[in-house]
């Protein structure tokens, strides 16, 4: 009876520790995501122009990637669990100052930069001391299905309803908005652990001595995975523009690719842990493949909405998997999983300057499409080795 009690509370706790982990690694990162909504608003309503708005974007991108360390370390000194309390915290009050800031005519546009990097700084922790937690949990690869599922979720609805919401209260109202969601989440913070914990399955063996290779190897391919992607995805619409595909058409194919992200992300986290890890993996990076092929030659709209389609569902299918094979050689309890914070970052951060070289004047997208197949091939081969490993 004993036994069973104890059963049915862990499976209470680590459900719980599950949704908190969704829900905040959705709500931190969700300016960003909804980053042209909201760009669009501090053009019109604060007289912005397009290179400020651009360099805000890219402080709150850098302050995610800079947070990476700092709180690799505090994670290995500190309570996690107080971590992401005083994160929580101060993203709460920067979101609330950010709202005061934003409701007045003329912010100072210095002082908007600084609220906006602390706050984006604070959200990193946070998200990172979940993606931490995602990595100790039993079925990691439904934890990080999920956490990639809420924030495409809450960003697709978030992205619905910000028009209504800017012709009430503007800018300012969607940041308001944040902080009180956040302030309503804010006791989930209490079921975070108090420190990682590794696994039985993930110490490693004696004689062990490929674990920092293949733990670097994980890393490149998360690099390589996100160079790939976020070039061709930033250029794409422009793609379309130049096959004399209607923008009406190509913002109609790009939603529907936005859902098809929902149902990839939905799928991985359905699989879990069945099945071959290897062949989970190829079959996502030959799905990612076959889609940037697809946008070569003579482009239609139905090629167009097709190839869209699967590269956005084999984008979010494959990235749980690849999480996975990192937490899998993880014996820091979760926070090495935590560094590959700074691939991501760094892939999103050059993807797009890159694209734009390869692109060049004369707009060569047929070289850029073959480069991104090479870039998927090559994160495929580098992760190939840490999913052969399963539990």
């Amino acid at each position: 009876m004993n036994t069973l009690s104890t059963s049915k509370r862990l499976l209470t706790n680590t459900s719980l520790r599950l949704a908190t982990v969704v829900i905040f690694s959705a709500i931190g990162p969700l300016v960003l995501l909804v980053a042209p909504a909201l760009a669009s608003r501090y053009i019109v309503e604060l007289g912005l122009s397009t290179q400020q708005v651009g360099f805000l974007f890219t402080m709150e991108l850098g302050a995610m990637a800079v947070a990476t360390l700092p709180a690799y370390f505090m994670m290995k000194r500190l309570s996690w669990r107080r971590i992401a309390l005083w994160a929580a915290v101060v993203f709460i009050l920067g979101n609330l100052l950010t709202a005061v800031l934003l409701h007045g005519n003329q912010p100072l546009y210095v002082l908007l930069l600084v609220v906006r990097f602390v706050s984006a700084f604070a959200e990193a922790c946070l998200v990172l001391v979940c993606m931490g937690t995602a990595a100790t949990l039993a079925n990691t690869a439904r934890a990080f299905g999920l956490w990639v599922s809420g924030q495409l979720v809450l960003a697709a609805v978030s992205l619905h309803f910000m028009p209504r919401l800017f012709e009430h209260g503007g800018a300012a109202s969607f940041f308001l908005l944040m902080a009180i969601v956040t302030t309503f989440c804010f006791p989930l913070v209490f079921s975070l652990p108090a420190q990682g914990t590794v696994h039985d399955v993930r110490k490693p063996a004696a004689g062990d001595s490929g674990i920092t290779a293949k733990a670097s190897l994980g890393m490149l391919a998360i690099f390589l995975f996100y160079l790939s992607l976020s070039g061709i995805w930033t250029f794409v619409g422009e793609l379309a523009t130049r096959h004399a595909i209607a923008a009406t058409d190509s913002a109609g194919a790009l939603a529907t690719a936005t859902l098809m992200g929902i149902v990839g992300a939905l799928i991985a986290t359905w699989v879990g842990h069945r099945g071959p890890r290897t062949l989970l993996v190829a079959f996502g990076f030959a799905l990612m493949g076959s889609s940037l092929l697809g946008l070569l030659g003579d482009l239609t709209l139905m090629r167009y909405v097709i190839a869209a389609c699967v590269f956005k569902f084999a984008w979010t299918y494959t990235l749980p998997f690849l999480m996975t094979a990192i937490s899998e050689h993880d014996h820091q309890g979760g926070r090495l999983v935590v560094l590959s914070n700074l691939a991501i970052c760094g892939g999103l951060a050059i993807g797009p300057s890159f694209a734009a070289r390869l692109l060049g004047e004369q707009s060569n997208y047929s070289g850029l499409l073959w480069t991104s197949v090479g870039l998927c091939g090559a994160s495929f081969l580098a992760i190939a080795p840490l999913t052969v490993r399963m539990r």
